[in-house]
């Protein structure tokens, strides 16, 4: 098999968030680095989101529950890589995570007739918020803080014509559906709540 310059050619697929020559040689740069292993590591003022993000992963796995490994996993290989992964770390900025945001929320959730959810969004930017730091402290990159505006994400309503339990002194009742708590307990020592923010003494006073 022949070896070198005429060695047979591999075309590889860009991420579909590379818009230019640019960035298209990054990657490749990135690509050929990673596979002949001439250098372990680039300089923090060329590292990218891509490259440094499997190493977080690792680190993220040592660290964190399963559960949380394979969340993230699945955020930075559907959206963080997609949107983010060409971007070198020094550079990000407020405008980047903006931009992360207004992609997102214009996007559909697979399978399902609406767009992405504002809290699923501030979510995904945690989580490369926690890559920016461990950038810093792990790395020594020296990042800017960044910092950007939450998206508002009122938490749902409980369904209406629950009922409530009286909780510890102190704590917001626990609001129950009918159906549930007729398949538990009997009725009687459960108090319909009118509002869905009461505290124990409250609703004690709608008896």
């Amino acid at each position: 098999m022949q070896a070198g310059r005429y060695s047979r050619r591999i075309r590889a697929v860009l991420p579909e968030s590379v818009n230019s020559l640019a960035q298209a040689q990054l990657i490749n740069d990135l690509r050929v680095t990673a596979r002949t292993k001439k250098r372990r590591d680039l300089p923090a003022d060329a590292a990218t989101v891509d490259y440094l993000f499997p190493a977080y992963l690792e680190w993220y796995g040592d660290h964190r529950a399963p559960t949380s490994l394979r969340d993230l996993k699945l955020v930075y290989n559907a959206h963080i890589s997609r949107i983010l992964g060409v971007e070198k770390i020094l550079a990000i900025t407020t405008e980047n995570l903006d931009y992360y945001q207004q992609v997102r929320l214009r996007e559909k959730v697979p399978r399902a007739d609406r767009n992405v959810k504002p809290r699923t969004v501030n979510k995904e930017l945690n989580y490369f918020s926690g890559f920016l730091k461990w950038c810093r402290r792990h790395k020594k990159i020296n990042i800017a803080p960044v910092y950007y505006e939450k998206l508002s994400a009122p938490r749902p309503r409980p369904p209406r014509n629950c009922w409530a339990m009286p909780g510890s002194s102190g704590s917001v009742v626990t609001a129950l559906c009918v159906r549930s708590i007729m398949r538990i307990l009997p009725i009687q020592p459960f108090i319909k709540v009118t509002s869905f923010a009461m505290y124990p003494t409250e609703a004690t006073a709608l008896r």
